[in-house]
């Protein structure tokens, strides 16, 4: 398989920040490893785990393709995709300030949180979820 530039800058930026992480969450019985990569706001994303493309930024986002190891999309204002509904269904916003209050919290130990925001003035956050198990 070929890589993109994006794709090889994307790994680069978590790639051994995952690792340790996320082993160290499986040891501890935690929830989902969060990371915040803001560098990547302007960038393609990718799975960490498989290479697919996941979020292309000059195309309208579109669940068609995505590999299995995504686990949702979402933004500020709410969810563009979700593999398992009861992610969604469980969602109380008049429990949580935040949605990232909610995803972070998921009980899934194999997983990854990412959160990206647009930089200033905008702060638009993107938020794309893994579980590689």
């Amino acid at each position: 398989m070929v890589y993109n530039n994006s794709f090889l800058e994307t790994i680069r930026t978590y790639s051994s920040y995952l690792s340790d992480n996320i082993i160290d969450n499986l040891e501890k019985g935690k929830n989902m490893t969060t990371v915040e990569l803001n560098s990547l706001a302007d960038s393609n994303i990718y799975c960490p785990k498989c290479g697919s493309l996941v979020l292309e930024r000059e195309q309208p986002f579109s669940s068609e393709g995505l590999c299995d190891h995504v686990l949702f999309v979402a933004h500020d204002i709410g969810m563009e995709y979700v593999k398992d509904k009861s992610i969604e269904e469980n969602y109380d916003e008049d429990k949580y300030e935040h949605l990232t209050d909610y995803l972070s919290n998921l009980d899934i130990t194999t997983g990854l949180f990412i959160q990206i925001y647009t930089p200033a003035p905008n702060f638009f956050g993107e938020y794309i979820g893994f579980d590689f198990k």
